[in-house]
């Protein structure tokens, strides 16, 4: 029975050889197009899956809203003010830890030892709990006490190998423009987690 059915869809494939090739083709280009779409859905939900506490960590979205009460800005954007921190740490039950991203650190020129270098670097000033919160592993430096002191600086791997010739730069310094000179205190294990906060020091 299907050898017939077999033998029937060959016959017809080669009597009508042009649509049967527009069909094939029409076909296997859909099918490419759905794979490339299943592939990448499937590595949009990757992101961020790492983190043991993805389920418990929200982002503070804010909105403007004028004298009237009246919202504006659409959907809200990702940036609030810096003493929020604090409003949410001592006046909301639940929130145990919260965790300020600010950007603006690095886009500068870096001096080493006496020497500038057009070096760019891109990264966020930040609070010392974000290692913990975000689960960042450290290959060198303790991520306890890496960022509790004012200009601390924790590279990834990459940066840290872009800027240093040193395996293990922790302890040397780096100066950022105007900013000031930056103590190295950890170096981020190098790993292929995907997430949306891309930075090169924290």
């Amino acid at each position: 029975m299907i050898r017939n059915y077999i033998l029937v869809a060959v016959r017809n494939l080669t009597r009508n050889k042009f649509f049967s090739a527009i069909n094939v083709f029409g076909l296997a280009v859909s099918m490419s197009i759905g794979m490339a779409i299943i592939m990448l859905v499937a590595d949009q939900m990757m992101y961020d899956r790492f983190n043991t506490k993805r389920d418990r960590i929200f982002r503070v979205i804010s909105k403007a809203v004028s004298s009237a009460g009246v919202e504006h800005g659409g959907v809200g954007n990702s940036t609030s003010p810096m003493p929020l921190r604090e409003e949410l740490l001592e006046n909301y039950t639940g929130v145990e830890k919260v965790v300020r991203l600010k950007r603006g650190f690095g886009n500068n020129w870096m001096e080493l030892e006496g020497q500038n270098v057009n070096i760019p670097l891109t990264g966020f000033f930040a609070d010392p709990e974000v290692l913990e919160m975000f689960e960042y592993e450290l290959q060198y430096g303790d991520s306890k006490t890496a960022l509790v002191h004012p200009y601390s600086v924790v590279l990834t791997k990459k940066a840290a190998g872009k800027l240093f010739k040193e395996e293990n730069p922790v302890g040397l310094t780096l100066k950022v423009g105007d900013l000031g000179v930056f103590s190295v205190t950890g170096v981020l294990k190098e790993t292929d987690r995907k997430s949306h906060i891309v930075f090169e020091a924290l």
